[in-house]
């Protein structure tokens, strides 16, 4: 229970930016178990503002490396969507990457948890995990979640 299964977590704090972004919240990560080549030093999650036709997202996650001199270097692309839970402070998303036929095939199930004031973030990242029932998982793998980080 200690490494919830087998997954990286990857711990984010909220950093300052400016009133310019009230749809954007920037995170720096202060900690993680693991090296991930998709889990970067930088979180950027906004908001859902309809403008393409993705359904259910909440929220769009996208990384950023760190430059050699410490800061931020350019946003990437926007790597998974933010879907719902039945808890408010729990998010899923997935990775997806081409495979030899050139389609897209999910590989790596990630969870999104935020304190209660969304100052603090934890990605947990399940490397080359997506299970056929995804809603199964979702609700037994949540309720893990929910004890590790002591949600209500």
């Amino acid at each position: 229970m200690n490494n919830l299964n087998g997954a990286n977590i990857h711990q984010f704090a909220k950093i300052e930016t400016s009133d310019k972004y009230k749809e954007v919240t920037h995170f720096e990560k202060i900690h993680q178990t693991a090296q991930s080549p998709y889990i970067l030093d930088f979180a950027n999650i906004s908001v859902q503002r309809n403008f393409n036709r993705s359904e259910n997202v909440a929220f769009w996650y996208k990384p950023a490396p760190r430059k050699a001199d410490g800061t931020r270097a350019k946003w990437g692309e926007v790597l998974t969507g933010l879907f719902r839970t039945a808890h408010p402070q729990i998010y899923y998303g997935d990775i997806s990457s081409k495979d030899h036929y050139g389609r897209y095939k999910k590989h790596t199930l990630l969870f999104f948890v935020f304190n209660t004031d969304r100052t603090k973030l934890a990605i947990l990242e399940y490397p080359n995990y997506y299970p056929m029932d995804t809603t199964l998982a979702i609700t037994m793998i949540s309720v893990q979640i929910k004890r590790y980080f002591g949600l209500q």
